[in-house]
């Protein structure tokens, strides 16, 4: 009898418990699934960015700073933010403002593009801007994003679910320079006694060091809205300073390098994409989109 009973005790102990899923794991999934669900279709959303700079930017070396900064990362304009809608697929990503002056207005076709816009002194800076937004709306990059991330909290519970995932920051690639308008700034000009050598990637490229996704699923679990906060770091904040002291020469060259811990890393601008999905695109849309394909067959 008793070693009837140490059989059945010792059965019981080695059989596999059953597998529990937390509310943060059943969140985590869901998201994923949704996600997955758009990339079969075109996606049309509306939303807004906002960028928020750090206290005390641009004090050392005023107009020069920002000149430098804009350029190293490989931009060509001012940052875009406001209203906008977006019409996402698999081949295609346009972007539309609310406004038409100023106002922006994009295709990006495969590897084409074509942009329009209205400005009245500095035009924008849309390869940034569609850069971003083509890894935020590739549904399946980010499902897989969202699947590898460690942390993942439900922030609200009911008909609709709020869900924030903590997505590592290198999901957003660098920027690498752009050494054309870089040996425009070596040649002197606006940019005074700030001398710059071209090196390769910069390791002076603000890079996203972290991005926090959050979801909200309607109570079919499809995604309702979307909102992305990426904190860029700032890494010509301590370089400026070292530069002016030395005389004004920078260096740029050498690859990104990881940083060693949250203290390393000087943090720079805020930037903050909200989305949310519609049932269809806007008129207004359809039409842009009808009339940059129109050009962009006519080029091929």
């Amino acid at each position: 009898m008793k070693t009837t009973l140490g059989f059945v005790a010792l059965a019981i102990l080695a059989s596999p418990l059953p597998i529990v899923w937390g509310q943060d794991d059943v969140a985590k999934k869901s998201v994923v699934m949704a996600l997955k669900q758009l990339e079969s279709s075109n996606v049309a959303l509306v939303g807004s960015v906002n960028e928020e700079k750090p206290a005390g930017d641009g004090l050392l070396g005023g107009g020069v700073q920002r000149i430098v900064v804009s350029s190293i990362g490989g931009t060509s304009g001012i940052p875009f933010t406001g209203d906008f809608e977006i019409l996402a697929s698999k081949q295609d990503l346009a972007i539309l403002s609310k406004e038409e002056f100023p106002g922006i207005k994009i295709l990006q076709s495969s590897d084409r593009k074509i942009c329009m816009q209205s400005h009245e002194e500095e035009p924008y800076d849309v390869n940034s801007l569609t850069s971003t937004l083509k890894h935020l709306v590739d549904w399946n990059a980010l499902s897989q994003a969202v699947e590898n991330a460690k942390k993942v909290r439900v922030t609200q519970k009911g008909d609709e679910t709020a869900v924030r995932i903590n997505i590592d920051g290198s999901y957003i690639p660098v920027e690498t320079i752009d050494k054309k308008i870089a040996q425009k700034m070596g040649a002197g000009g606006a940019i005074a006694n700030v001398a710059v050598q071209i090196g390769g990637a910069s390791s002076m490229s603000p890079q996203v060091v972290d991005l926090v996704a959050n979801v909200v699923l309607g109570k079919n679990k499809e995604v309702k809205s979307l909102e992305f906060v990426l904190q860029y770091s700032d890494p010509m904040k301590a370089m400026m300073a070292n530069a002016m002291k030395a005389g004004g020469a920078i260096r740029i060259g050498g690859a990104p390098k990881p940083k060693q811990s949250d203290e390393d890393v000087d943090l720079g601008k805020l930037v903050t994409y909200t989305l949310t999905t519609s049932k269809e695109p806007s008129e207004r849309m359809t039409q842009f989109v009808g009339q940059a394909k129109k050009l962009l067959d006519a080029k091929k």
